[in-house]
């Protein structure tokens, strides 16, 4: 019991000397913004976006300079269909 009394005194000693002992204030403006002037501002046409064409076939093939189409001639391969079943 005398334990938890000592603990008790100590925590409050500690929270008095490290405890904060300014106190915080808030600073009010001078002025305060209360919106009653009105401005106006002239109504300006937008500029209408340039014509944007559909893709096209070189956006999704692009050629590079110069690269050049060269055919390949792959010999023809012969298909042989095996069966692994049968016995």
């Amino acid at each position: 019991m005398k334990k938890i009394i000592i603990l008790i005194l100590m925590l409050s000693f500690v929270q008095l000397v490290f405890g904060q002992t300014k106190t915080q204030s808030i600073e009010l403006p001078d002025f305060v913004i209360t919106g009653i002037q009105n401005v106006s501002l002239p109504k300006i046409q937008k500029k209408q976006p340039d014509f944007i064409p559909l893709l096209s076939k070189d956006f999704f093939n692009p050629t590079f300079p110069g690269e050049e189409e060269i055919p390949l001639k792959m010999p023809k391969l012969k298909i042989e269909r095996v069966s692994i079943f049968n016995q």
